[in-house]
């Protein structure tokens, strides 16, 4: 590559973000790949950073991943005055049924997921996730918007529908999407969706909207 700029650098991994010179406009993209890109490696727990040297010398993404956590019987009392680590929310017996098509997206879903405790079921279009519905109903469902085929809007649909047909009660949406604008927020709302996420997805956020919609619906 050519070169991020410095007043480009803080914001290279926010969402649309493209900086405005002539060979970023010349390629395609919405400008999500970097914000993405930091979505999964935060889903791991890591972090990642960017650096460029200059004109014409690229740019370094560094990206940091933890060891395995230890048995927390293990860990040392905080009596030292250094803060424990904070304990995610657990999700331990649920059943999610996860659609999104993006394979990378949907590979570190099913992992925070299932490190979570969850038994996670996850398809790459609406179709099949709801021949899987319908053979075993989820505690949760987990769906894209943007899905090809059947998108996210007409697969709450066809669930509700299946649902009213057999009277059984409705289990908890929720929704991810990249377009969480007002307007499609309210269509998702009106559309049955229990909650609206925006991709990128922070996971303690993901796993607390999972615990309480759970809950609501026990």
């Amino acid at each position: 590559g050519q070169v991020i700029s410095a007043d480009f650098l803080p914001r290279v991994f926010e969402g649309f973000g493209q900086a405005a010179d002539a060979t970023t406009r010349i390629h395609s993209g919405l400008g999500l790949g970097l914000s993405i890109t930091k979505q999964l490696v935060e889903l791991h727990a890591g972090t990642i950073t960017a650096e460029s040297p200059g004109l014409g010398q690229g740019a370094t993404f560094t990206v940091r991943l933890p060891l395995p956590a230890l048995d927390p019987a293990t860990l040392p009392s905080s009596s030292s005055g250094s803060p424990l680590p904070a304990v995610r929310p657990r999700l331990d017996g649920l059943r999610v049924l996860l659609v999104e098509d993006s394979p990378d997206t949907r590979k570190a879903l099913v992992t925070v997921l299932r490190q979570a405790g969850a038994s996670v079921s996850a398809f790459g279009s609406a179709e099949a996730a709801l021949k899987e519905y319908c053979r075993q109903t989820p505690d949760v469902v987990l769906s894209d918007i943007g899905l090809p085929g059947v998108d996210g809007f007409e697969f709450i649909g066809r669930i509700r529908q299946w649902e009213k047909e057999r009277a059984v009660p409705a289990v908890p949406v929720v929704a991810l999407t990249a377009y969480a604008d007002e307007r499609n927020r309210q269509r998702m709302m009106e559309s049955d969706f229990q909650k609206c996420l925006t991709k990128p997805v922070e996971t303690d956020q993901l796993l607390s909207v999972l615990v309480r919609l759970a809950q609501q619906h026990d």
